[in-house]
């Protein structure tokens, strides 16, 4: 199974679990995060006994500019920090999957369609090629 057959396979799963009559947002938080790792992980080659979503972010942080994305960004932002940032933010929202933290909190309903529909997005760009390694233009 490719890593985008994986993804596609994981976000029909989290999808199912945010917008079904019986949802179950912690599944579908935790499928779309998956889903997104599942193509993520392989495009970046993060070389980790465990890689992670966070740890894509944390080499786009000291990236500099060997990778690039196809939006160039607004007003001359980086558009790469961008996509880091829209990354983070899927990642740095999933507040239930550490149950030992004292904010921990349940994953709502609305958080995990909110997941599910930016981890679709995410999995587009990356199983489409719009993010890769190198300049953009090059």
């Amino acid at each position: 199974m490719s890593y985008e057959q994986r993804a596609s396979t994981f976000l029909k799963q989290a999808w199912e679990h945010a917008f079904s009559s019986s949802p179950n947002p912690s599944n579908a938080y935790w499928l779309a995060v998956k889903a997104v790792e599942a193509v993520a992980i392989p495009a970046m080659d993060l070389n980790s006994p465990k890689p992670t979503l966070g740890g894509c972010i944390g080499q786009l942080k000291n990236a500099g500019k060997s990778w690039s994305f196809v939006l160039p960004g607004a007003d001359d932002q980086d558009s790469l920090g961008q996509l880091r940032e829209t990354m983070n933010l899927l990642w740095g929202s999933h507040h239930d999957r550490h149950g030992g933290i004292e904010d921990y909190k349940d994953v709502t309903e609305e958080e995990a369609q909110a997941a599910v529909l930016l981890a679709s997005t995410l999995v587009g760009w990356f199983s489409l090629g719009f993010f890769s390694r190198g300049k953009s233009g090059e």
